[in-house]
């Protein structure tokens, strides 16, 4: 399976549950709640103290970049403005991409008011399989974007930052206790379930807007 079709599938594997627990305001207590494998698991709004501790993490990534070099002294690493010029000598246009994804989710926003609002069944029937297909064309746009951008500043720091976030406030009820899911950032890193990390973060993307924009101030 290419890496295209794991992200699709992945996509398509989340509970529409999510989307109308966001449309009918349920979220509760800062954290949401999801079931996976015969386990109960929540994510949750990190502290300041967390929040603090993700900011140093991600200065310390990106000092390190910046500081790599090759034989000739050349950057390693470029910034996303570097790369889309470079992409666009090439005629390739990833800003007319990534504004076809905002236009998307504006959609589905409305799809989803409209979701909240009805309770017949035809109709939301209709409604979902509209933000069913958005969603399918968004998370192929997506994984297009990345896959250019996968070795920009920008996308690097964006993917370690949603990662250690998730690493800190996912957890799991255990013996009616809530505990951190991975003792290190380490051992999640090592999480061979793919999907199982695309769910939690779907989760996350409630509570903690995750847009690459609102994270990585360029």
């Amino acid at each position: 399976m290419s890496r295209k079709e794991e992200i699709k599938k992945a996509r398509e594997a989340i509970d529409f549950a999510l989307e109308l627990a966001k449309a009918k305001k349920i979220i509760k207590n800062n954290y949401i709640e999801f079931d996976y494998n015969g386990n109960k698991y929540r994510v949750r709004m990190p502290t300041l103290e967390e929040e603090e501790l993700i900011e140093k993490k991600k200065a310390l990534k990106l000092n390190k970049m910046l500081s790599e070099v090759d034989e000739e002294g050349k950057p390693v690493y470029l910034f996303r403005k570097q790369w889309n010029e470079l992409y666009k000598k090439r005629g390739i246009d990833l800003d007319e991409r990534e504004a076809r994804i905002d236009h998307l989710n504006i959609e589905i926003e409305t799809l989803l008011l409209e979701l909240a609002k009805t309770k017949d069944k035809p109709e939301i029937d209709r409604i979902e399989k509209e933000i069913i297909k958005r969603k399918q064309e968004i998370a192929e746009i997506m994984s297009y974007i990345i896959d250019k951008y996968q070795y920009c500043i920008e996308y690097i720091l964006f993917f370690f930052y949603k990662k250690y976030l998730l690493f800190l406030v996912l957890e799991k009820l255990e013996n009616k206790k809530w505990k951190r899911v991975y003792k290190t950032f380490e051992d999640m890193l090592k999480e061979t379930d793919t999907k199982f990390i695309a769910t939690a973060l779907e989760s996350l993307s409630y509570l903690v807007d995750l847009r690459m924009d609102n994270i990585i101030k360029t």
